[in-house]
């Protein structure tokens, strides 16, 4: 459960790259921390660059959506997969325990029994012989 949790975050986390008009590899962001303002503004400043021997599809506010989006989503069926599979195999294989109810509701009065008693202590005679 532990591994597919880091898997998903590696994956959500991992940065994605697009080849766009003016920038062959273009950092989109990631599928969870990426930003839209910035493709915009990118797109504004791309719009422009395009070249004859250019192999871009588009510019980033059309390509980065979708490719982000598809890393975002496949984190998160990764992270739903392993979190069923964790709780499913602690439901299904935890061994069965023996129920010892004695050893946990009573253990405080089962020991105040068996200790011995506490020693008395006795007070001391003054001696008035000394002046």
């Amino acid at each position: 459960m532990i591994a597919g949790i880091v898997v998903a975050l590696v994956i959500g986390f991992w940065p994605v790259h697009a080849n766009v008009f003016g920038d062959a590899t273009y950092s989109c962001g990631s599928g969870f921390v990426h930003s839209t303002h910035d493709w915009n503004v990118d797109s504004a400043a791309f719009e422009f660059q395009r070249s004859g021997a250019d192999t871009a599809t588009g510019l980033p506010a059309s390509i980065c959506p979708d490719k982000v989006e598809s890393r975002r989503d496949l984190a998160l069926l990764v992270l739903a997969f392993g979190l069923a599979i964790g709780l499913l195999s602690t439901l299904f294989f935890d061994r069965a325990r023996e129920r010892n109810f004695g050893s946990t509701m009573f253990a405080n009065r089962r020991r105040a029994a068996v200790r011995p008693p506490m020693p008395v202590r006795r007070p001391q005679p003054e001696d008035t012989s000394t002046p």
